[in-house]
């Protein structure tokens, strides 16, 4: 039967490493509201990467926060993002369509694509934003949003793991290596897409820190410091303690079969 003091220390422990356990919400897309102009100019490197740099570019003519945000005008640009286990995947985006008079209306298609890599599987499910005469592409499963309103900002919101699931049930995402977040239009410019503030968030188990506290190993519960042997003092108890009193009784045992002895001695010697 195990003692209630090894118990009650492991209740301890164990109440100790939950309370310290929480899940974290993580960003994983880099540059997600184009305020990095600069990195979308680059080839091959940077948060975003392009196809045609006069078709894809950020642009400031309208933006849903701060100063810009992507145009796609016949053009693709994506981004790589390695993956670790994770729960709650959320893809957000925010959308503008503009109206362009004087072309042929809703001749468009545009998306966001999502794929999912591993080794060389790739699985994709396409957000569709706008165009009705989509095309049938290997490996990838449509995905429309629908009721997205013209020369406003609209917000679009989906659960991936949810959307996985219904699309690839046969596809784990713990064990997937990586993302691919591509996004594209054909047939422009009517009408003309601008996309702002991707964001692909998912939540992972983590320590509670208070605010401005660096991370660090895992702490174990405090121990007695150690001093120096200058900093060492003796102190003379004031009572017994429990390894004492054996000795004690020892002591005041002896004493007093001494002292029989003597009396019994004494008085033999006397006649008594």
């Amino acid at each position: 039967m195990i003692p209630d003091s090894y118990l009650g220390l492991f209740c301890l422990c164990l109440l100790l490493s939950t309370s310290n356990a929480a899940l974290e919400t993580i960003e994983l897309v880099h540059n997600g509201d184009f305020e990095n102009a600069h990195e979308l100019w680059r080839e091959q490197v940077g948060s975003w990467q392009r196809r045609d740099s006069k078709d894809a570019a950020v642009s400031d003519q309208y933006y849903h926060s701060i100063r810009f945000s992507l145009r796609t005008s016949n053009g693709t640009v994506w981004q790589i993002i390695p993956m670790q286990p994770c729960s709650d995947l959320k893809l957000s985006f925010w959308l503008y369509l503009q109206t362009v008079p004087t072309f042929p209306k809703g001749r468009t298609i545009a998306g966001a694509d999502l794929w999912a890599i591993k080794g060389t599987n790739k699985k994709a499910i396409s957000y569709y934003v706008t165009g009705q005469q989509r095309y049938q592409r290997e490996n990838v499963m449509d995905v429309y949003i629908p009721d997205m309103q013209r020369d406003k900002w609209n917000y679009v919101l989906r659960n991936v793991e949810e959307d996985f699931k219904n699309s690839y049930p046969e596809i784990d995402l713990n064990q997937i290596e990586t993302f691919n977040l591509t996004v594209w239009a054909y047939q422009s410019p009517e009408p003309m897409a601008y996309w702002d503030d991707f964001s692909l968030t998912c939540e992972r188990e983590t320590l509670k820190r208070t605010p401005g506290e660096t991370a660090s190993p895992p702490q174990t519960l405090p121990t007695t410091p150690s001093v120096t042997p200058t900093q060492q003092t003796t102190v003379p108890p004031t009572q017994p303690t429990m390894d004492q009193w054996p000795l004690l009784v020892l002591g005041l045992v002896a004493v007093i079969v001494i002292a029989a002895i003597f009396v019994l001695r004494k008085k033999t010697g006397t006649g008594e």
